[in-house]
């Protein structure tokens, strides 16, 4: 990660920046205190900043190789953690930018923003998510089942639970068709989204917030973060 770092910031900014990038990344505690274990989080680390380096490379100097490269790196980034799928409106939102605002040195797809057609971006975007989705499959060894068989035996007693509790009956048939008969690729990467998304309303998490500890959720706890500890 540290080497990507490095090299997007020498890219941006010029070689003193790069390496005072690198200084900061290589002491940043959180990725000191997670960089040893068995975690996620420095994969997703790794492959999200070099997927935002690639998407980079590209509006400034665009090659079918970056592209199929930037595709892949970006299922990897997925494959490490979910919520990597946050980078699409980011993307999304920079591109429109670049075509609506006409910026300078930035093209789309190798082309002038005026140049670019719909078609041709909507037939790269469908490209983009096949080569992604089957990197993803193939991080998962191509596996094609039921959610209900891929997933940990406290999975299913709690996705029985959540049918029962959390869906309507008129909509439980259909729920209990996608989780023990439909087949799809990769489920266990669905189960543990699910798994994540429905038993982190249900569970009583502690956060110590300004000198206290505190159960629950405080809408301020986030913002505070990313506005004082995270530069810090």
């Amino acid at each position: 990660s540290g080497i990507v770092v490095f090299l997007f910031s020498r890219d941006l900014f010029g070689d003193r920046a790069g390496l005072l990038s690198l200084t900061l990344f290589s002491f940043n505690p959180l990725f000191l205190s997670s960089g040893l274990l068995a975690w996620t989080n420095p994969f997703l680390t790794f492959f999200i900043v070099l997927n935002m380096y690639l998407f980079y490379k590209m509006l400034k100097n665009y090659s079918r190789r970056l592209f199929a490269f930037f595709a892949v790196t970006f299922g990897l980034a997925v494959a490490a953690k979910f919520n990597a799928v946050l980078l699409l409106p980011v993307y999304l939102f920079v591109s429109a930018v670049i075509y609506f605002r006409r910026i300078k040195g930035f093209t789309l797809l190798g082309l002038q923003p005026q140049q670019l057609k719909i078609k041709k971006f909507i037939v790269m975007s469908a490209i983009f998510f096949v080569i992604s989705f089957f990197v993803l499959w193939a991080t998962y060894f191509f596996q094609f089942t039921t959610l209900a068989d891929s997933a940990p035996p406290k999975y299913i007693l709690f996705f029985e639970d959540t049918i029962a509790t959390k869906f309507p009956s008129a909509a439980s048939p259909i729920v209990n068709h996608l989780v023990y008969s439909q087949s799809l690729p990769f489920p266990t990467f669905f189960s543990g989204i699910g798994w994540q998304l429905f038993s982190s309303t249900q569970s009583v998490k502690i956060s110590f917030f300004f000198g206290e500890a505190e159960t629950g959720h405080n809408p301020l706890f986030f913002p505070v973060v990313m506005l004082t500890k995270t530069p810090i």
